[in-house]
Parts: structure tokens; C-alpha cells; sequence
């Protein structure tokens, strides 16, 4: 219940902004996070939502959202175009059996 108060109380506030024409509340750093977060999710469409689920993410003019690529990943490092370090998959290195193998 206490989630639906805080959404509500969201919206209220968003509906107030956007008639005050006052910044949007996810651009509001002073805003709690969950109100923000509410806030962005309400205005992207299904369609972008999804869209933002991809590595190479596009850009939402509309919504001051950039387009990034956040390929990253825990087994192999950082991986972005240009410098970037990426870290041998542990299951290749089992799967050679090479007990004399060096990473250089």
C-alpha cells in the first residue's frame, strides 16, 4: 500500500508540474529516486522501454535521454569502442586443458 500512496503522490506531483510547466520530476536531482524513476517510467512508451533494454540503446529527443552503449559485463570487463579491456571467458580457459598456459 505505502508503494501505491508514493506512486500516487508522484503523479499528483507530475500532473502539478507539467501544468505549472516546471521542470519534470526525473529531472529534479532533488527528488526522492523512487519518484523520479516513477516519474521517467511514466512517461516512455512500451516501445522505448524496450528499447532500452538493448546494449546500444536510441536516444528519446523528447525526453533529454541521449543514446548509449553500456556493453559491459562482470566476465569480461569493459567493453565499448576504442581502448577498452576484456578478460578471457573462464570456460575457454578450462576447456583447453593447457596446465602451461600464460596470460600475457
Amino acid at each position: 500500500m505505502n508503494g501505491l500512496i508514493r506512486l500516487a503522490v508522484g503523479t499528483v506531483v507530475l500532473a502539478v508540474s507539467v501544468a505549472a510547466g516546471a521542470q519534470a520530476l526525473y529531472q529534479d536531482e532533488s527528488a526522492p529516486v523512487d519518484a523520479r524513476v516513477a516519474d521517467l517510467l511514466g512517461r516512455l512508451t512500451t516501445e522505448e522501454k524496450v528499447g532500452l533494454l538493448r546494449a546500444t540503446s536510441p536516444a528519446i529527443p523528447r525526453l533529454g535521454i541521449d543514446k548509449y552503449y553500456h556493453g559491459n559485463e562482470a566476465l569480461h570487463g569493459v567493453v565499448r569502442p576504442g581502448r577498452f579491456t576484456v578478460f578471457p571467458q573462464a570456460v575457454g580457459l578450462a576447456a583447453t586443458w593447457n596446465t602451461d598456459l600464460e596470460l600475457v
